[in-house]
């Protein structure tokens, strides 16, 4: 512009940003220009919106070698858009020319073509900024997302289709593909490939898909379920063209085929144990039978109804889980006595499986629920058994490494298929596969143990080969244990201060124990209820911490507390609870001072016992130092 009109300098400013373009000026005059812009001449043009020229002398910097007065030729121009704002300042300076009236109208009417061209720039920015946001939106969504025009030609895609049918991550490599081309990419590994055109084509041809307005295709090489919705797209009334979403639907799939798999299997889990009762039961009612024949029919009755107890009491503690309520009572005890006792069982129900226990484990101790462990092994090794149908070896072997406690149940069986995965886990699941459904099951078995494992702070894995067997692997972190009893009362004096721990877990008792003779407390262990009580007819303790379940003995915890509760001379001592059931009401309504729900710091337990001594007045055993005060020596204590 400047060339054009041979003027010495020139400047265009955009107000809304202050962007500019000059030429012959410096940074600093652009930089002052920009500081009074709303000031002076400026504010004139804004407001007039109308261009005018200024004659000023020129100063002696603008003058190089030229001597006398010479003057420049400033002429502002406002750019001014369709709704009559000044969006942008021209100036331009002549040095000894002044601008002519033609040049000056001129310019006008570039000013003119240059808002037009500044609004066609600004519309296509924020058209820009607006598709770039609407395409940050369509990516943020977990459905593949695709819109086509009316001829089937791909206009947009979301990053989810494309991670989806591993496209380009912007979608280029599918804008602009027509209908054919695009649908040929995605049908590569496509199940349904004829349908799923038919169904486009219909989405294309029809403004409303009467009763079809989605499809569900299979992706076989990704194993995958989807879902396509269409629905045409109107702007003002008038068809632009067809939005598609492709929603994975694989896990809904998979679940629903399980719950498909889950009432069959029911059925027939439920139907044949009831079958064999009510025909068993029949027969008994109706027909005079030998003893012999009537003692075989309970049996088979009896037996059907502890495998029906078993199929409730599953549905039951996964629906416990589930909730969150599912409870443990948790002891330290030894593993290996458990898996061997869990064997013994398990032998006496095969006579083609050969069930072994080895074990190099130095340290075998856990803390958990005995009962649930029970559960996991049994749910483990009969499913070794289960599925071992031909028979063979079954071996359950127990080691340490790392720090970690494990136990392989390895059997030669039908194996598991290498796409299973943790699916098996699952709640429901079975393999589909003719052999294992002929075997039968819920599915619920596996998921149990997953469960009862996370609970205890362990984990349950697997390796297998089809055909050849599996190894599951369950694994607990090992118990150091420091203190051991095996006596059922024993004493250890420290202070005045008497305590009664009556726990029947040994590891526990001593634990416990351990920690109030670290904080000077007399401690008496007892493991047997009876024995407990017949202690507290001859001896009163200055507190009691106590067990609620006692397997030794024919008391339990609430009996040993109402015992205590109706002696004049043992109803004020305090009573803490330690146990695994939690049901602080009843213990708290009961007399108890304080209830601790098993895991607990033991810590927490010496520091309560030590306040609600200081608080019901009991004396203790009060330590002075020695000390020398001007030369005067004081007693000890």
């Amino acid at each position: 512009m400047s060339r054009i009109i041979k003027a010495d300098r020139g400047l265009i400013i955009l107000l809304e940003d202050q962007a500019y373009s000059s030429y012959g000026i410096s940074s600093t005059g652009v930089e002052q220009f920009k500081k009074n812009i709303y000031n002076g001449l400026n504010s004139i043009l804004i407001v007039h919106q109308q261009p005018y020229t200024i004659k000023r002398e020129i100063v002696e910097s603008e003058k190089g070698y030229h001597e006398g007065k010479l003057y420049s030729y400033d002429l502002y121009l406002p750019v001014i858009s369709s709704n009559d704002v000044v969006t942008a300042i021209m100036v331009f300076s002549r040095f000894g020319h002044a601008f002519r009236e033609s040049e000056i109208e001129e310019l006008q009417s570039i000013t003119k073509q240059m808002s037009n061209s500044l609004e066609k720039v600004y519309i296509h920015e924020l058209t820009e900024t607006e598709r770039l946001r609407n395409q940050s939106i369509l990516n943020t969504t977990h459905e593949g997302i695709q819109l086509i025009d009316q001829s089937g030609v791909v206009l947009l895609v979301n990053k989810a289709l494309c991670e989806m049918f591993e496209c380009i991550a912007d979608g280029r490599d599918l804008v602009g593909l027509d209908l054919q081309d695009w649908t040929s990419f995605m049908q590569k590994d496509m199940e349904e490939k004829d349908e799923f055109l038919q169904f486009v084509q219909s989405a294309i041809e029809t403004n409303h898909l009467n009763n079809s307005n989605s499809f569900i295709y299979k992706r076989l090489d990704k194993h995958q379920v989807i879902k396509v919705y269409s629905e045409a797209l109107f702007q003002e009334d008038i068809r632009i063209g067809t939005i598609l979403v492709h929603r994975d639907i694989t896990k809904e799939f998979e679940v629903d085929q399980m719950k498909s798999e889950f009432v069959s299997t029911v059925s027939h889990e439920l139907r044949t144990p009831l079958a064999s009762i009510l025909g068993f039961t029949e027969l008994m009612l109706h027909r005079e039978l030998k003893p012999d024949r009537r003692l075989k029919y309970l049996t088979t009755v009896y037996n059907e109804a502890k495998r029906l107890t078993a199929l409730i009491n599953d549905f039951l503690d996964v629906q416990r889980m589930e909730a969150g309520k599912h409870t443990y009572e948790k002891k330290y005890f030894e593993l290996l006595p458990v898996v061997e006792s869990v064997s013994n069982t398990l032998r006496a129900t095969t006579t083609i499986h050969e069930i072994t226990v080895t074990s190099t484990a130095e340290n075998d101790w856990i803390l958990g629920d005995r009962e649930k462990i029970e559960q996991v092994l049994t749910n483990l090794v009969g499913n070794s058994i289960k599925y071992s149908p031909n028979g063979g070896n079954i071996i359950l072997n127990l080691f340490e490494t790392n720090g970690i406690l494990r136990l392989d149940i390895t059997d030669e069986g039908l194996g598991i298929p290498e796409n299973v995965g943790d699916s098996i886990f699952t709640k429901f699941y079975r393999v589909d596969n003719s052999d294992r459904r002929k075997i039968g099951g819920t599915g619920l078995g596996l998921a149990i143990v997953k469960e009862i494992m996370n609970a205890h702070e362990g984990d349950v894995t697997f390796t297998s080969k089809y055909g050849n067997g599996s190894t599951f692997t369950i694994s607990f972190p090992i118990v150091k244990r420091e203190v051991t009893s095996s006596t059922d009362k024993v004493g250890v004096q420290a202070s005045n201060y008497k305590v009664f721990v009556i726990e029947d877990d040994e590891s526990l008792l001593d634990l416990i124990s351990q920690e109030l003779l670290d904080n000077r407390f007399t401690v008496t262990q007892f493991t047997n209820g009876d024995h407990a009580m017949d202690a507290l007819m001859e001896e009163v303790p200055d507190a009691v911490i106590l067990d609620i379940t006692l397997d030794k003995g024919n008391v339990d915890g609430w009996d040993i507390m109402r015992f205590m509760k109706e002696k004049k001379e043992l109803k004020q001592i305090p009573v803490i609870i330690s146990s695994a059931l939690d049901e602080r009401d009843k213990g708290l309504a009961n007399g108890a001072e304080e209830y601790f729900v098993k895991p607990y710091k033991t810590s927490q337990l010496s520091k309560i016992v030590m306040q609600l001594l200081l608080k019901i007045g009991k004396e203790g055993q009060v330590i002075v130092p020695l000390v020398e005060e001007q030369g005067i020596e004081k007693p000890s204590e």
